[in-house]
């Protein structure tokens, strides 16, 4: 194993380690951990119906198949949840509330079933106005190879 192979094992040590101490103060990230593995279980099965009800601004179907057609995320494990903002206007004009919710996650190769280790963020918004329900925006993920 290479140096860089083990900087990165141990910087993904270090961060589940952060988690799991995190969690001794008992926070409850359960509605956070099922939106992302709904969203994770979506995008695997390739469900438009199901992904484009979490989605805050989904894909075309098209443009969603296209995305995800060599990967998908999957052993989401949700590390932090900021506290709601206050309400704003998002770039539809619509009225919401928001929050990140950081995560850790496997990228799954769909042509060989290959892992690799990732963490990631998103935006759940939640608009005032209408469904009520936390929706899933502004993805990031960050590949450790």
């Amino acid at each position: 194993m290479n140096f860089f192979s083990r900087f990165k094992t141990v910087v993904l040590i270090s961060v589940l380690m952060l988690a799991v101490a995190g969690c001794s103060d008992k926070k409850d990230f359960s509605k956070q951990q099922y939106i992302m593995n709904a969203w994770s279980q979506a995008i695997k099965n390739r469900d438009y119906t199901a992904y484009s009800k979490i989605e805050a601004h989904p894909k075309q179907p098209d443009q969603f198949m296209e995305m995800y057609k060599d990967y998908y995320p999957a052993e989401i494990f949700v590390v932090d949840v900021t506290k709601p903002s206050k309400e704003r206007i998002d770039a539809e004009q619509k009225k919401c509330i928001s929050r990140t919710v950081s995560f850790c996650v496997d990228i799954i190769m769909r042509k060989d079933g290959s892992k690799i280790p990732s963490t990631g963020s998103v935006e759940l918004v939640q608009y005032t106005e209408g469904q009520g329900s936390w929706l899933i925006a502004d993805k990031t993920i960050i590949r450790s190879k």
